[in-house]
């Protein structure tokens, strides 16, 4: 029997080749990758198992909220608005079924405006709403009354006051002097009114004088004592004399012979305002003093002339007892010495 010469010899076991190698490779990478797939997949499982333990869902709750109730509808502030704007506020806070009365009064200010109102703000769902509408008004005569009852009076009508001070001779403190704008004019949101300041009054001892023989102390006359008073000492006739630069409007005081003196003691007085003699007397030791009120409104100049009417003494001495000028705070106080 003849071999075949390409027969592999008894015994030995024939050659794979080289795609036998990458097939046993292949079939290695595919055990080794699954068994690595698997491992991971268990890990996830474990791992999402342990989370969901660990983290549980949040359980879900159901809130069931009360209904909302709707406010009422409460009035609105129209004061201060025409008709109109206000009928239609009122329509716009949704109480237009109220039924809405209209009257007028008298008031400060613009025409046709809403003064009053009722009900007031806030009052909920009224039925019945007032509104009271302003027509002009005039401001009042005021001149020669209180300045207190022309502020209630025009306060009274929605009005704002303003009251400034102004000084008048012989005016009552406390009278109007003016109103701003006149009496019979429309009465405006704002009123001036000018009223009476009281009268200041200084002391005549304060007073520069322009030449003087009497000396500021306090003297007893018939009794009294006057801690302002002036002492003025004459031997025949004296004068002293002051500057009022027309702002003095009256001088008061009393004059007369001091308790010191000498008992036979008498003089002659005169007070001169503007060349003109306001008081001419005479006085005398023991009798009571005599009172000065004169007028000097407008004056420039005061002169008290004192005469000795007694021969038998060489000097007389008379007493001005607490003697002032009166007139408007500041004028007055600018005639004293600095």
């Amino acid at each position: 029997m003849t071999q075949d010469p390409k027969a592999a010899p008894p015994g030995r076991r024939p050659r794979s080749g080289p795609w036998g190698w990458v097939l046993l490779i292949a079939v290695v990478l595919l055990t080794a990758g699954a068994f690595i797939g698997g491992a991971v997949v268990g890990w996830r499982v474990h791992d999402g198992e342990a989370m969901a333990q660990s983290h549980p869902h949040p359980s879900v709750v159901t809130v069931t909220a009360d209904p909302v109730e709707t406010a009422p509808v409460g009035m609105p502030d129209v004061r201060g608005l025409s008709e109109e704007t206000a009928r239609q506020v009122i329509a716009d806070a949704a109480l237009g079924s109220s039924e809405i009365t209209i009257s007028s009064t008298q008031w400060a200010g613009p025409e046709g405006l809403v003064v009053t109102q009722s009900p007031v703000f806030g009052v909920a769902e009224p039925a019945e709403i007032d509104l009271v509408l302003s027509v002009p008004a005039e401001v009042p005569e005021a001149v020669g009354r209180r300045a207190a009852d022309i502020s209630r009076e025009v306060s009274n009508l929605g009005a704002q006051v303003t009251i400034v001070e102004a000084y008048q001779p012989g005016a009552e403190a406390g009278t109007v002097l003016g109103i701003e704008p006149a009496a019979g004019n429309p009465l405006p949101a704002m009123v001036t009114v000018t009223q009476a300041s009281p009268a200041s009054s200084v002391y005549l001892r304060e007073v520069e004088a322009l030449q003087s023989d009497c000396r500021a102390e306090s003297v007893r006359l018939d009794g009294p004592t006057y801690d302002f008073g002036m002492s003025c000492s004459v031997r025949e006739t004296s004068e002293s004399v002051w500057l009022l630069a027309r702002v003095v409007d009256s001088i008061e005081g009393a004059v007369g012979i001091p308790d010191t003196a000498d008992p036979t003691t008498t003089a002659r007085v005169e007070i001169i305002v503007d060349g003109t003699v306001a008081l001419d007397t005479t006085v005398a030791y023991g009798q009571p003093a005599t009172q000065v009120d004169i007028d000097a409104t407008g004056a420039l100049r005061l002169v008290i002339r004192i005469t000795n009417t007694n021969a038998e003494l060489n000097s007389t001495v008379v007493a001005l007892a607490d003697t002032q000028i009166v007139g408007e705070a500041s004028a007055v106080e600018g005639l004293t010495k600095e």
